[in-house]
């Protein structure tokens, strides 16, 4: 995914995930990949459609 021929902000990684990983956080921070993490899925399901509202189209 970070080899694209798109510019790199024309496009975003998103990563949702319900566990602790310092290795994989600390790749995806350093990537700037946005993380959102829980134990509850809802909780991500949540956050990701939030998220999608506030996109512009």
């Amino acid at each position: 995914m970070l080899n694209q021929s798109l510019n790199r902000n024309e496009y975003e990684i998103l990563v949702a995930k319900n566990f602790k990983d310092d290795n994989i956080d600390n790749y995806l921070y350093n990537n700037k990949i946005k993380i959102f993490q829980s134990l509850d899925p809802l909780i991500i399901v949540i956050s990701l459609k939030r998220l999608s509202c506030h996109q512009v189209k």
